[in-house]
């Protein structure tokens, strides 16, 4: 896929996984999509412009009455703390 820079290219490739945790294809609760992403100020990037359209979508679920899974977007590199990595084992996002 190709376009210019913040034109939504990286939510397009989120699209699919996030649909198929919404409707409950996957499971939640461990890892089901892994970004690796070639730069971590794009890293950084790509979990707020998630974090963003899937706080949208909880509240229009909220909103109707219908159950949102729980979501959890999370980035890890060289510079992650050690214990924050702890407790990326210990809860996936």
């Amino acid at each position: 896929m190709t376009a210019p820079t913040g034109s939504g290219k990286t939510l397009a490739a989120f699209l699919y996984p996030i649909h198929q945790l919404v409707c409950g294809n996957w499971s939640t609760g461990h890892t089901s999509v892994l970004y690796v992403s070639p730069l971590k100020a794009l890293n950084s990037d790509i979990q707020r412009n998630l974090i963003s359209p899937l706080d949208e979508l909880k509240g229009i679920f909220e909103q109707s009455g219908e159950p949102f899974p729980a979501i959890r977007v999370m980035t890890r590199s060289g510079d992650t703390l050690p214990s924050e990595r702890r407790r990326m084992i210990r809860r996936f996002p």
